[in-house]
């Protein structure tokens, strides 16, 4: 029997490997990352942890490896304000003379907050920096992969529909997304980039302006269902990554099947926010049949309530006060303990 193992290494993309995403960070301000597992608690990082990133060396080399799929996230402090964010998931395959096994693809979908606060910070800048190196790694791992971007801000909307992309820049391999620093007459927008081709040659176009509110479960509905209404599943893992800098400004009680907002309390907003997130969550694990990696950036977040929203850990959860928004949210998410975890 012969064996072919994956490598942590861009440089070395081999039979099973299936994708690496760095993320770099390099405004003024450090990301605070959220990973959400399967019980819907995040594992909250906001400086750098030990360097776990060679998963690979948990497999020993056994038969009863093959089909296991591992997932990591390390974070490493490169200088001052500036992190680099890896999320990794391999997976083993094996080959006989008679049977060859199939490596599951990656189906990823990013969900962008354009609200007007991205603007602060150039906040905007920096995350159209880190999907572009993600995308790009996700598409050279494996020409199969399958990337989407959805939008939200007072609303929501697709800049990319659920698809295999390329780029005809021959100097930027990570040219996907842009953006453009507007003026006094338009406010600041992201594109997509002129030399993006679908996986039919064509080439594709969306334009979003950084202005609105931020209504987050819209977002979340709209990037779940590109995974949800999608009808190739076979031998692929769903992903969905949510990059957003604050507090949900909309909301509905319409969690598991978001529409209009009917929502005006900011804690009913944050709760109503959370239930949205393991709602559409366990409906991709449904269609797939396979664990959804669910991962949240937050983008200088520094309220307990916006913590909390993206990260409802028992701790988060504790640290709100007993005060206005942080205590009705606290107030939800104790009396239906069950309902998000």
């Amino acid at each position: 029997m012969k064996r072919k193992r994956c490598k942590l290494i861009v440089q070395k993309i081999s039979y099973a490997f299936l994708a690496i995403m760095t993320f770099f960070s390099q405004a003024n301000f450090s990301y605070m990352v959220y990973a959400l597992a399967d019980d819907v608690n995040y594992d909250t990082i906001s400086v750098a942890d030990s360097d776990t990133s060679n998963i690979e060396d948990l497999y020993n080399n056994d038969k009863s490896d093959d089909g296991m799929i591992m997932t990591d996230k390390s974070v490493n402090h490169v200088e001052e304000d500036l992190f680099d964010i890896t999320l990794s998931a391999l997976g083993q395959g094996f080959e006989t003379k008679k049977t060859v096994a199939t490596n599951k693809k990656l189906d990823v979908v990013f969900v962008l907050d354009v609200s007007g606060s991205m603007e602060n910070n150039d906040r905007y800048i920096s995350m159209v920096n880190a999907v572009n190196t993600a995308i790009g790694t996700i598409m050279r791992a494996n020409g199969e992969n399958r990337v989407g971007v959805v939008t939200f801000s007072s609303s929501s909307d697709t800049l990319l529909s659920l698809d295999s992309y390329s780029t005809t820049n021959q100097y930027n391999k990570n040219d996907y997304l842009t953006y453009d620093e507007g003026d006094s007459r338009h406010s600041p927008s992201i594109s997509v980039s002129n030399n993006v081709r679908n996986s039919d040659g064509s080439r594709v176009s969306g334009s979003e302006y950084i202005d609105g509110g931020t209504y987050t479960q819209s977002g979340m509905a709209r990037g779940a269902n590109q995974l949800i209404n999608n009808n190739d599943t076979e031998d692929r893992v769903p992903v969905i990554i949510l990059l957003s800098d604050g507090e949900p400004t909309y909301g509905t009680t319409n969690y598991s099947n978001v529409g209009n907002s009917n929502l005006r309390s900011t804690g009913q907003i944050g709760y109503n926010t959370i239930l949205t997130g393991k709602s559409y969550k366990d409906k991709v694990e449904t269609k797939y049949g396979e664990d959804c990696m669910y991962y949240t950036i937050g983008l200088d977040v520094t309220t307990n309530f916006g913590k909390a929203v993206l990260n409802p850990t028992t701790e988060n959860v504790n640290n709100l006060s007993y005060y206005g928004n942080e205590r009705s949210l606290r107030d939800y998410l104790n009396n239906h303990n069950g309902d998000y975890k």
